[in-house]
């Protein structure tokens, strides 16, 4: 157990430094303090894994943090000011986190064993209300807006789900 107390203070610490030395146009320290958050949570992640066992659930969380690393990497590399690139860094950015999210949207549908669809439907609505409140809010997706609406749909499921299995005693799990 000191193990991950200890990745959990390396993982907060690495991600305040990359919080606190973060500005435009330093992307190699921003990949290189990014890099190092992300790798000590996947770090934390594998020892609290290693504790519960190697099953469905912690294989999909662990391969889910691993395209969110991939989705922060990718979109660090935009700090880098490749105009010719910048369209396929946000589409591959914005599709390795919505692949993330499936994994985790997965992994919960087997804690719980159910897809929550009281997710779904915050999910929905969670995007619907993204599109209709764009203009309010002054959000110019551009030709993102469908990848922008499919992966806020998918992130406001999976906390709609989580929610939803937290109202409902899915609390303390044991898989």
């Amino acid at each position: 157990m000191v193990e991950f107390y200890v990745l959990l203070g390396i993982a907060v610490v690495f991600s305040a430094l990359f919080i606190a030395f973060w500005k435009p146009n330093t992307p190699h320290l921003d990949i290189f303090l990014k890099s190092l958050a992300t790798i000590s949570v996947i770090s934390l992640a594998i020892v609290t894994v290693s504790s519960a066992g190697l099953n469905e659930v912690t294989i999909l969380l662990l391969v889910g943090l691993l395209f969110c690393m991939m989705g922060d990497l990718v979109l660090a590399l935009r700090e880098y000011n490749i105009p010719e690139a910048e369209n396929k860094l946000i589409t591959m950015g914005e599709a390795s986190f919505g692949i993330a999210q499936i994994f985790f949207i997965a992994m919960l549908a087997i804690i719980t064993n159910l897809v929550s669809l009281w997710g779904l439907i915050f999910g929905a609505v969670f995007a619907v209300g993204m599109l209709f409140s764009r203009g309010l809010l002054k959000l110019d997706f551009g030709k993102y807006l469908v990848p922008s609406l499919a992966y806020g749909f998918l992130l406001a499921s999976n906390v709609g789900g989580s929610l939803i299995a937290l109202i409902m005693g899915y609390n303390s799990i044991n898989y």
